[in-house]
């Protein structure tokens, strides 16, 4: 979403809207997290955009890495197995903020020789905020800020009792950092873009503070269809060193709590594991996916592997702006073109994905590759002036799909706004 920085009150409501993440960050008290399975993910969404995302993630181990991080097995584990069940929702506020819940549902087992066990139940559930602070849209580079809440729906003290494994450590935490994105390249219909992320994370009942952090590269579609791709390492690092329990702690040693396995009650982790995600957008509203990872390295954490599915969908027109503006290119490239042989109507905008839609299409002898100026419309319906220019992407019968390459006016598109073909 092209948000123009430089003036001074969309600055300062987004300078507000950071204002109000840092709130949350010093006001929000209660919170804990699985931090193998739960990455730190960025969770920005333009403005009236609903995205809702059901998620199945599988973890296995074996083996934990020590305090040296030198690999070993934990005495009498044959296998320890975390499936969880996830559900995100995030909704686009404003065009600054975007407030998320994620609930999380898990099933654990241990295979062990000693003593096979089993647990389920309501796990680390999320809640926060993420303020987008920084876009500059020439250089496709974005800035946001995000605090994060996670709580547990579990009882470590009763699973004691009940000598049940235990769903996670039981921990309350509070988590706040940033994320940096770069658009570095678009290439036909794909955009290839880095997202490099970190946060301070506090933890209670006796564990260390850590650091989560993330580094990525992601291919996309830019005409809402196609295949989607990412590569990168995630992360946590522990800055601190505790060398005693809490009282509930002191009663769920690892050995107790997960048949050995750090991935429960380990009081430093630290580790960094591989990642990818491969997937296929149906169209702009849904994608489905799945994806894997491996722990490169450890230091008192589980090391293993996870896979992970699902799908995204979203709902809403996600604002007016569907390009990332260049304004060098301002009135430069319509010169020259004095008539238009083609005219539509914008349907729709979606500003993710860099998209209008026109009401024309495949019938009309709209065709893949061809060139659009989008007109702005005058208070009496009569065209205005060219704000921006678009090249179709795919056609339907009854529809087309544009991409905007470029900006002549500083201004939105909207929907209704004139599409028309030119014509040297």
């Amino acid at each position: 979403m092209a948000i123009y920085y430089w003036m001074n009150k969309k600055r300062s409501m987004a300078w507000a809207g950071a204002a109000a993440v840092c709130c949350g960050l010093f006001c929000m008290t209660q919170a804990s997290a699985d931090v193998y399975l739960s990455q730190w993910t960025d969770n920005y969404r333009p403005q009236g955009y609903l995205s809702v995302s059901p998620e199945v993630k599988f973890f296995a181990t074996n083996q934990n890495y020590n305090a040296y991080s030198a690999a070993f097995l934990p005495a009498g584990l044959t296998q320890y197995y975390r499936l969880t069940t996830e559900l995100g929702v995030s909704y686009g506020l404003h065009k600054y903020i975007t407030p998320f819940v994620r609930g999380a549902w898990s099933r654990n087992v241990v295979n062990s020789t000693l003593n096979p066990w089993a647990g389920y139940g309501f796990s680390d559930q999320s809640a926060g905020v993420t303020s987008r602070v920084f876009e500059h849209p020439g250089a496709g580079i974005t800035l946001d800020l995000q605090a994060q809440c996670d709580f547990p729906l579990y009882n470590n003290t009763k699973a004691i009792i009940e000598r049940r494994l235990f769903i996670g450590d039981g921990s309350t935490d509070f988590t706040g950092g940033a994320f940096l994105n770069w658009r570095i390249m678009k290439s036909g219909d794909y955009d290839i873009g880095l997202t490099g992320g970190a946060a301070y994370k506090h933890r209670t009942g006796g564990f260390a503070a850590g650091i989560p952090w993330t580094v990525r590269a992601a291919v996309r579609p830019t005409a809402g269809k196609g295949f989607l791709l990412s590569a990168g390492a995630d992360g946590y690092y522990s800055v601190q060193t505790m060398t005693a329990f809490s009282a509930i702690a002191l009663g769920s040693l690892p050995s107790y709590g997960a048949g050995g396995s750090y991935i429960i009650n380990s009081l430093n982790p630290s580790f960094t594991m591989l990642s990818g995600q491969a997937g296929y957008a149906v169209n702009e509203d849904l994608e489905l996916f799945a994806g894997g990872g491996i722990t490169l390295w450890g230091r008192t954490a589980p090391k293993g592997f996870a896979v992970s599915g699902g799908l995204r969908a979203h709902w809403g027109t996600a604002g007016k702006n569907p390009a990332r503006l260049t304004p060098n290119e301002y009135g430069r490239s319509n010169r020259g073109f004095v008539n238009y042989a083609f005219e539509a109507n914008v349907a729709r905008v979606n500003d993710r994905l860099n998209l209008v839609k026109i009401n024309k299409g495949r019938a009309d002898g709209v065709e893949t590759g061809q060139v659009f100026d989008i007109f702005s419309v005058k208070p009496n319906g009569a065209a205005g002036e060219p704000v921006a220019r678009a090249k179709v992407t795919s056609v339907e019968d009854g529809e087309a799909a544009l991409s905007v390459t470029e900006y002549f006016k500083e201004v939105w598109i909207e929907e209704g706004f004139l599409a028309k073909r030119p014509v040297k």
